[in-house]
């Protein structure tokens, strides 16, 4: 890992989340969203945004302006803390009951700044969103709302521990670059790895991934981001990797075995621009 590349953050590490998706679209939203750990992670990848589009150089007062994608979303525990913070927020995720949660969550009418879509990234994500296509805006009412987006491009696109989801990788960072303005930024908060760490996603591509059974997708190297995030053209790319931090456990999980102990994993927070052509 070149040093340009990455240094040591200090701040204060939060558990690993248990964010899932499920067969038939099936998640524990009320458990979700009482786990005081959850909420912690949410403050944490918030406070990482933060830092990491400040290092770049960007003010606040510049910052506070912009208009933001958030992908992957999930119920809103992130986007809570994102809407004060900027112009607007538009939300994605290709979970519709977590949508449906998140009107209740954050009722759109309370936040007027606040929108929202189902989507699913691809390299035509940016063609859709152009011609404002209506876009499945899902209601507890009205399940098959569609509105279209309230934009085409965006200041700053978030990823917040969303990444070991993904099936089709290539696919969804096309998506996410492609709804970005010129010399916009994308940052992706994700589970890290470092050589001598713990093992994260230690079962075969049958068995699936630790905290998504149906999908499998390793931890990242801090090295293996920025190359992904360069593939895509885009530039001034960094990525930063915290100290090591105890990794989410649901409730529904088997205690730990005698001597056994929490597997520990860093969180990597990668920032990448999107060039002036």
């Amino acid at each position: 890992m070149c040093q340009k590349h990455q240094e040591q953050s200090s701040i204060t590490q939060p558990p690993q989340h248990g964010h899932q998706h499920e067969e038939l679209d099936q998640w524990a939203g009320k458990e979700y969203l009482a786990n005081p750990e959850i909420l912690k992670l949410a403050q944490m990848s918030y406070d990482f945004i933060i830092q990491s589009i400040t290092f770049a150089g960007t003010d606040e007062e510049v910052y506070r302006k912009w208009d933001i994608l958030e992908i992957g979303c999930g119920p809103g525990v992130v986007t809570k803390h994102l809407l004060p913070t900027f112009h607007t927020v538009h939300s994605i995720d290709t979970s519709p009951s977590m949508l449906t949660y998140l009107t209740t969550y954050l009722p759109p009418n309370t936040y007027p700044n606040f929108s929202y879509s189902l989507h699913t990234l691809s390299p035509d994500s940016g063609r859709l969103f152009a011609e404002r296509v209506p876009l499945k805006s899902p209601t507890a009412e009205d399940p098959n709302r569609q509105l279209p987006s309230p934009r085409a491009r965006f200041d700053l696109a978030v990823v917040n521990w969303v990444l070991h989801h993904v099936d089709g990788v290539q696919s969804f960072m096309a998506g996410a670059v492609g709804l970005l303005k010129e010399g916009g930024w994308l940052v992706i908060t994700e589970m890290g790895r470092r050589e001598g760490g713990h093992a994260i996603d230690d079962k075969s591509n049958e068995q699936g991934s630790f905290n998504a059974p149906d999908h499998y997708r390793a931890a990242y190297t801090p090295q293996q981001l920025v190359d992904l995030f360069e593939s895509h053209g885009l530039i001034d790319v960094h990525a930063d990797m915290t100290q090591d931090f105890p990794v989410f456990r649901p409730a529904s999980a088997l205690p730990l075995k005698e001597g056994e102990e929490r597997k520990m994993i860093p969180a990597l927070i990668v920032r990448g621009k999107k060039g002036i052509k």
